[in-house]
């Protein structure tokens, strides 16, 4: 792989991702599951469009350095929705920290920049 040494200098690395169409068949979704991604996409498209009063809320953290700390916080931020439906449709937002030099964003392998 080939670099721009002055704009590329925090990459390491290039992976070319499968496409979507790959991915499906890899890892093909539940069909329990797809009826919430669904429902979910609805929602948000709802809110966007202003069909839906509701605020849309991002939440964090959105760093994941340990799994089982983020599935504690996806539940209590599962239950918090609960009571608070009715004004804000609550999505956690989440990034998976690989090493402390390194992070994956969607299949985007990047250096951190130096602090």
């Amino acid at each position: 792989m080939q670099h721009d040494r002055l704009n590329d200098v925090n990459i390491l690395s290039e992976t070319v991702l499968p496409t979507p169409e790959k991915m499906r068949k890899a890892l093909p979704l539940a069909p329990r599951l797809r009826g919430t991604v669904y429902e979910f996409r609805q929602q948000v498209r709802r809110i966007l469009d202003g069909d839906d009063r509701r605020l849309l809320a991002i939440v964090g953290p959105c760093s994941i350095h340990n799994i089982g700390s983020a599935l504690q916080y996806a539940r209590r931020l599962k239950a918090l929705s609960r009571d608070v439906d009715d004004v804000f449709m609550l999505n956690h937002a989440r990034v998976f920290r690989e090493t402390a030099h390194e992070c994956r964003v969607e299949g985007v392998h990047q250096r951190s920049p130096p602090r």
